[in-house]
């Protein structure tokens, strides 16, 4: 059985919770019109469920959100407001869960209508934070087909240093350089290469074929959003002019 990365980690546990807390809303809901008091029962443990399912879910996401951008000065805007609604989701669930146990869950009236608005804000919230999550692993894919079966490995396969016909601006020296900045940088927490890395980015094993020019692969490396509307990938301008050639050299020769 192949080890999951924490992206795909992330991936299997947070669907869990989201569904629950999706289905509360729906039975709390139903209840209330159709007069149904026994169905606020399942809203009510669909509710537990959704707050206890969201603490790996939570602690997945910080990790592999950490993992991936570990060399970046900043996380990506996309980032950032995806965890800070993960959390505030969470938050809401775990405060009416604490109110509604507190009551055992004998509310009417305006309490029982002030518990179906928070339901339902907690699950547009978490509709809005799944939209963000979507963007994060489909907005910075594009249109690149992206290796399904890659591992998370953090070591380059020995063929990354096979080029040939390279253009007259991109020398050997940097392409070495390129391949070592490729690794240290830890692109293959998100790119695929050759069979190793990760899925949420564009493989990059034939990246000549899709980008072969050496002043937009240092432009996108300054600036990835700019270059790839969409992209979510971290802006490698702290590196200097001379770093950024050899990175985009050693990109611009992967055949």
């Amino acid at each position: 059985m192949p080890k999951l990365s924490w992206p795909e980690l992330h991936g299997a546990l947070t669907h869990f919770p989201i569904a629950c807390l999706i289905l509360a809303c729906v039975f709390e809901i139903g209840a209330y019109l159709l007069r149904k008091p026994e169905w606020r029962l399942i809203s009510y443990w669909m509710l537990v469920v959704s707050v206890i399912m969201a603490v790996p879910a939570l602690a997945t996401g910080w990790l592999t959100a950490n993992r991936m951008f570990d060399q970046a000065p900043s996380l990506p805007s996309v980032v950032v407001w995806h965890r800070a609604m993960a959390f505030t989701t969470a938050g809401i669930a775990l405060l009416l869960l604490i109110w509604r146990t507190r009551t055992r869950d004998r509310i009417g009236g305006g309490a029982l209508l002030g518990s179906i608005v928070a339901l339902v804000i907690a699950s547009g919230a978490v509709g809005y934070t799944g939209y963000l999550g979507g963007e994060m692993v489909f907005g910075a894919a594009g249109a690149a087909p992206i290796n399904q079966n890659s591992t998370s490995a953090q070591t380059l396969p020995k063929e990354a240093a096979s080029h040939t016909g390279n253009p007259p601006s991109v020398s050997t020296q940097d392409i070495q350089a390129g391949q070592q900045l490729f690794q240290s940088n830890k692109c293959l927490n998100c790119h695929a290469f050759n069979g190793a890395g990760g899925n949420t980015g564009p493989d990059l094993t034939h990246e000549s074929l899709r980008h072969s020019d050496l002043d937009w692969q240092i432009a996108h490396l300054k600036d990835p959003a700019r270059m790839s509307p969409g992209s979510f990938m971290p802006s490698y301008a702290r590196l200097t002019p001379d770093q950024l050639k050899a990175l985009a050299s050693f990109l611009v020769t992967r055949k």
